[in-house]
């Protein structure tokens, strides 16, 4: 035993991790192991007996009508002397009987002494043929012999119809709840005397056979649970000397069992019941009754198989012991409360329906005791656990002062443990501080990839997109990425246009692996755009601007010569393409760095409006300008001049690009793209399209320009900055039949737009 539990010791130490499953199975072994034990022997028979004594009263027969006792009373001993009785006047009684029709007469008085008068009562016995006589067998017999029987003297043994035995063998309690049908010794054997009655009877005996030893040697064959019909005097009693005297009806006799004992008071042959507490003793002869009783009913209860036993025991007791590692500690016990109510449920159903007792003892001692010895080394496990996290959380260095002032074991141990969760909360609320007052947006993923911490700087950054409820999808969306693994390095430009520096760090356990990553955002909008400002300046005054003044200078210089040969046209000319330059410019920096205005407008009215300022080009090019969709409104919100100055940009593109008499659509939709409604405007002409080695940069700054100086290359890149500041694209592509075809979409106003 000593090498087991320091087996067990060890074992615990090396797998602290595991130690509540270790815990659980070693519970497991001990409950079953202590259950088995006891369906399987006589350590809970007093318990089961007690419990079966409430069910013998809750389910209590009626007495049968056939049964009719004449007792021994203490009436009847003061009328006819003391007891022994000579016996002429046991005569007297069989011949009263025999006369009133009585079917057979059962007698629980013993006549081992020989007495004078037996030849009287032979004679009595004979003339009746229904009388049965009992004999006794006592297991301690003389002379060293293995058995005693006590029968009859010699003159009356072959006188009646038969003989049994009348033993009783009361439970170790004391209590007498069956009784044994038959009794054997080594050959010899021995048949009760209700069984010797139910001879003239039409009733059987059970049909199962068991053998249970009573005594050395000496062994109780078939002992029957008897059905109890009520506590003592419930059977029919009449007064043995009323019946002598003539003074009993005989038809009380007539065709019924009779059965002749003692019932006085002062007599001893009294017994304990299960119904005792309601009636006091019972005699013996009432117990002789309630055999006969059970016996004639057939309702006889059938005592519980061993399989049968074992599964009532063990089935509840796995479900607790499953309950313990499954189930939160509030509801162990209530789980055991209610196994235990169901043990004693189907104990009883199985009495009163199946006839058959089922001990519930060990059954309830598995649960009673599962539950106390599960908490306690549940208790030992957390504390073993608590212990040994509290050392190593000491040995880290982490812990500032862990010290504790309760006496008890565990109430230090949880002193403790509140203690450095308390400094892991303090911790934590410093990091969140910090990560707080970091300048840059800063987002802290789990291992997992779910975002689990993120500051005041990534809340102004992102907006609407953080969610820390909804995830961190949007997120990688925005950055075209599928997870934190995915997540593009260095400047990224984003889907709504803004310019982010993307850089990351490990999150790195003490172990090595990664438990996270620190993700550090960065917006460079402001200085990306200035930078490509910057370059569209230069390019504007290195080529753009400053090819139109030295033509116009050249042109001068010409004309210095021959002033004749000066081309007003020309100059002209160029000194409206560098005005058109500087305007396009100064219109392309304010549509992508002035504040957006909030206006509700239709964009129905952008449209006329612009067709009108178009429409004498229109006409001296001999063009139609044909609109659609303008039947209801079409309401935008945002800044309206800026909307009105990419529409008229693309409507002026289609007009100078559309041939003599050809046809210029504006058409007005509306769309739905992820839950938002969009109103659209597409624009087609039929001019010869947009050259394929033009298509990547057509909406980019200077990416457009025409070689004839017909375009500076700026209206498309407005046209562009305009839809995506409003949430908004801006597409192309070529019509079927030649010319192009421009689709803007902006998103709505009203209730859909998020």
């Amino acid at each position: 035993m000593v090498r087991a539990v320091r087996a067990w010791r060890i074992l615990s130490a090396r797998l602290p991790h595991d130690r509540a499953l270790l815990e659980w199975i070693g519970v497991c072994l001990l409950t079953v192991t202590l259950t088995i034990a006891a369906t399987t022997s006589d350590m809970t028979r007093r318990l089961d007996g007690l419990v079966f004594d409430v069910l013998a009263s809750a389910t209590r027969g009626q007495p049968s009508a056939e049964i009719v006792i004449v007792g021994i009373d203490d009436r009847s001993l003061k009328a006819l002397g003391r007891w022994p009785w000579p016996r002429e006047i046991h005569a007297r009684l069989i011949d009263q009987l025999d006369a009133s029709g009585a079917r057979a007469v059962g007698y629980d008085i013993l006549f081992p002494e020989p007495a004078s008068s037996d030849p009287v009562l032979a004679e009595a016995l004979r003339s009746a043929g229904t009388v049965f006589l009992p004999l006794a067998v006592d297991p301690l017999g003389a002379d060293g012999r293995l058995v005693e029987v006590i029968e009859p003297t010699p003159k009356l043994r072959s006188a009646p119809a038969g003989l049994g035995h009348v033993n009783l063998f009361p439970d170790p309690d004391g209590v007498v709840r069956r009784m044994p049908l038959k009794l054997h010794a080594g050959d010899q054997q021995w048949s009760h005397l209700m069984l010797s009655l139910m001879g003239s009877t039409e009733a059987r005996p059970p049909a199962e056979h068991s053998s249970v030893a009573v005594g050395s040697g000496l062994f109780a064959d078939d002992p029957v649970l008897l059905r109890w019909r009520g506590p003592a005097g419930s059977f029919r009693t009449v007064s043995f000397v009323d019946v002598l005297r003539g003074e009993t009806p005989a038809v009380v006799f007539a065709n019924r069992i009779v059965l002749v004992g003692m019932t006085a008071s002062g007599e001893g042959d009294r017994y304990v019941t299960p119904l005792s507490g309601e009636g006091g003793l019972s005699p013996g002869v009432e117990l002789q009754a309630t055999l006969l009783n059970t016996l004639l009913a057939g309702d006889a209860l059938k005592e519980a198989g061993l399989p049968l036993r074992l599964t009532l025991a063990l089935l509840p007791l796995g479900l607790a012991l499953a309950g313990y590692l499954f189930l939160r500690p509030g509801l162990t016990l209530l789980t055991v409360i209610g196994l235990a109510c169901l043990v004693l449920v189907a104990c009883v159903l199985a009495m009163t329906a199946g006839s058959t007792w089922l001990p519930p003892s060990a059954a309830l001692l598995g649960l009673a005791a599962s539950w106390p010895l599960w908490s306690w080394r549940r208790l030992s496990a957390a504390s073993a656990y608590m212990r040994a996290e509290l050392e190593t959380f000491e040995r880290s260095g982490d812990a500032l002062n862990l010290s504790t002032t309760s006496a008890d074991v565990v109430g230090r141990q949880v002193e403790a443990m509140t203690t450095a969760l308390q400094q892991l909360r303090d911790l934590r609320h410093f990091v969140g501080d910090t990560l707080q007052n970091l300048p840059d947006a800063t987002l802290v993923f789990d291992a997992t990839g779910r975002l689990v911490l993120s500051n005041t700087a990534a809340d102004r950054l992102l907006g609407d997109t953080l969610s820390l409820q909804c995830g961190p999808r949007p997120i990688f969306e925005l950055l075209g990425a599928s997870d934190v693994t995915d997540l593009p390095l260095g400047e990224v430009q984003a889907r709504d246009g803004r310019f982010l520096n993307v850089s990351e760090s490990p999150l790195m356990t003490a172990e090595g692996t990664c438990a996270g990553r620190v993700v550090r955002l960065t917006d460079v909008s402001e200085m990306r755009l200035a930078q490509l400002q910057r370059e569209r300046a230069l390019q504007l005054l290195s080529h753009d601007m400053r090819a139109p003044q030295v033509a116009i200078l050249a042109l001068l210089e010409q004309a210095r010569d021959n002033p004749a040969a000066l081309e007003h046209r020309s100059v002209e000319n160029n000194a409206r393409r560098t005005i058109d330059l500087a305007d396009s410019f100064i219109q392309l920096a304010r549509a992508e760095n002035q504040p957006l205005g909030c206006d509700v407008f239709d964009l129905r009215d952008i449209v006329v409006e612009a067709i009108d300022s178009l429409w004498p080009i229109a006409r001296q090019r001999d063009l139609q300008l044909v609109t659609s969709g303008t039947g209801k409104p079409r309401l935008v919100q945002g800044d309206r001049n800026l909307v009105a100055r990419a529409l008229s940009n693309l409507i002026d593109n289609a007009v100078k690009f559309s041939p003599r008499g050809a046809t210029v659509r504006v058409a007005l939709g509306s769309m739905a793209t992820g839950g938002d409604r969009r109103v659209t405007a597409t624009i087609e002409d039929e001019g010869t399209g947009v050259p394929a080695e033009t298509l990547p940069r057509l909406f980019e700054p200077f990416g457009h320009g025409q070689e004839n100086g017909s375009a500076v290359g700026l209206g498309l890149a407005l046209v562009r900055a305009v839809a995506l500041r409003h949430g908004g694209s801006v597409n192309y592509s070529d019509r079927k039949r030649g010319g192009a075809r421009f689709i803007i979409a902006l998103p709505a106003a009203g209730p859909h737009r998020r």
